[in-house]
């Protein structure tokens, strides 16, 4: 809500001041026909936090996940990865790490992932079960993972 204020009205707004509008969504049939007045604040609100408001809004609809993946060993295996499963899907890479182990099989890729598409999420993910791979984006500790 917060962002969609912004970007619909230019508002600017706290959560807290955010939420009145929010919940009219959820109070809909009990307000139907009624005066509602809704304050929006935005005193508790630094502007630059807002891009971990979009990047929050984007997982909460499913537009951006954070993920641990699996790729061989072997020279050119994560560009064979994004070429199977990003590009004709549309998938945009927002955040990589990549930590080269010099022995084993397989090494460890962090993505930040983003897509416009819910349904194309979907596809890359189906997509994804070809390598070994793990959700992180609700994890506790997913700032720290990224710093």
């Amino acid at each position: 809500t917060m962002l969609e204020l912004f970007n619909e009205q230019g508002l600017l707004t706290e959560p807290a001041g955010a939420l009145s509008i929010d919940a009219l969504q959820d109070y809909r049939n009990d307000i139907l026909r009624k005066t509602v007045v809704c304050i929006l604040s935005g005193n508790n609100m630094d502007p630059t936090r807002y891009p971990d408001v979009q990047e929050r809004a984007e997982i909460f609809y499913g537009n951006r996940k954070y993920i641990i993946v699996e790729v061989p060993n072997r020279e050119g295996s994560f560009n064979d990865f994004l070429a199977n499963c990003t590009t004709e899907l549309g998938i945009s890479i927002t955040y990589m790490h990549y930590h080269e182990r010099p022995n084993g099989d397989t090494q460890q890729v962090v993505l930040g992932i983003n897509s416009n598409c819910q349904e194309n999420m979907k596809k890359f993910e189906l997509k994804l079960n070809r390598y070994g791979w793990v959700d992180i984006t609700n994890q506790h500790n997913i700032g720290t993972l990224l710093k």
